[in-house]
């Protein structure tokens, strides 16, 4: 549980601060920006295919290990 807390914690940081980064680059070169954004926006859907992933396969070891304890009671 603490490990995914601190994926989300990152991941909301380093969302702020690239948001506050693009605001100050925004004045200077609005094309650059788009860019950046497009570039961030491909990363922060990367990150999020990784935490489904990893939640999807936490989730089998869970199935799996109440699947082996039923089975245990079963057996009894």
């Amino acid at each position: 549980m603490s490990y995914n807390r601190l994926l989300i914690f990152t991941i909301l940081f380093l969302f702020s601060i690239s948001v506050l980064s693009a605001q100050y680059t925004g004045m200077g070169n609005p094309t650059q920006n788009i860019g950046m954004r497009m570039q961030f926006m491909q990363m922060r859907m990367q990150m999020m295919q990784q935490q489904m992933q990893m939640m999807q396969m936490r989730n089998q070891m869970m199935m799996a290990r109440q699947g082996a304890m039923s089975g245990g009671m079963m057996g009894k």
